[in-house]
């Protein structure tokens, strides 16, 4: 599909740095591998708290993801590949993607660490918006409990969305690369609100 050259104009992929976002930000944090009805939701979400607060929406992701940094050997199924999904997070509405460089330096930074330099400093974050069982930095250690102590400290909200449900199923990227592995492509159209294509 045709892709703006604005969309890669538009991507960082440093952690820390200086402030990218000096009048501040909405960020939503995840995968967004396959981009599936639960990522838009998320993704939606964010774009309309930015647009209410006149902030820059921001979607920060990983590049590789970490499931596929840590899985040396058998790397797991993607669901898309880098530039579709930016190109799906811009026109969800992100003005700006953070394709974060996932590598060792990445894995040793702690949960607060991440908080204040990609967070705080580099997107000066307004608001911080995950989906369910959010995890983050060193070993895991960051949920979203830590983010909302962090935030009422550090000046930002951090909320949370809940999970979106197909049917009885959450909607998953684990889910769909099992549905994929088994053919199911019926029910892979409904996680993801479109036909799967690679």
């Amino acid at each position: 599909h045709p892709y703006n050259a604005n969309d890669m104009n538009r991507v960082f992929r440093d952690p820390v740095g200086g402030t990218l976002f000096p009048q501040g930000s909405v960020v939503c944090i995840g995968a967004f591998d396959g981009l599936h009805r639960g990522h838009q939701a998320l993704v939606r979400q964010a774009v309309t708290d930015a647009h209410a607060h006149n902030l820059p929406a921001v979607a920060i992701s990983f590049e590789p993801l970490p499931r596929e940094f840590f899985a040396k050997e058998t790397q797991p199924q993607r669901l898309m590949l880098p530039r579709d999904k930016v190109v799906g997070l811009r026109r969800l509405g992100a003005d700006a993607v953070g394709l974060l460089r996932f590598n060792a330096a990445m894995t040793q930074m702690s949960a607060e660490d991440f908080v204040n330099e990609v967070l705080v400093n580099r997107l000066r974050a307004n608001a911080v918006w995950v989906g369910p069982e959010f995890r983050f930095g060193h070993r895991r250690m960051g949920d979203m409990a830590m983010l909302r102590a962090m935030g009422a400290e550090k000046g930002f909200r951090a909320c949370e969305i809940e999970g979106v449900a197909v049917g009885d199923a959450r909607v998953s990227s684990t889910g769909i690369r099992a549905m994929l592995a088994e053919g199911r492509f019926d029910e892979v159209e409904r996680m993801l609100g479109r036909p799967y294509a690679i």
